[in-house]
């Protein structure tokens, strides 16, 4: 029997943060740019959160996949 293969749970990529530019919904259409969620989430450092939200994760998780 061979051992489990570990899984990393979660792994930051570059450039990872969708824009409302390059989203497109279900339905096929764009984003409204003045939505005032989109407006409000163009405020927002996701940068900043991400590496916090990172932070939460260990190299050696407690369960396997």
């Amino acid at each position: 029997m061979q051992p489990k293969e570990k899984k990393q749970i979660y792994r930051k990529q570059q450039n990872s943060i969708e824009t409302p530019e390059n989203l497109k919904n279900l339905f096929g259409g764009q984003l409204d740019e003045e939505n005032r969620w989109i407006e409000m989430s163009k405020m927002i450092p996701w940068e900043e959160y991400e590496e916090e939200y990172a932070k939460n994760f260990t190299e050696n998780p407690l369960f396997e996949i």
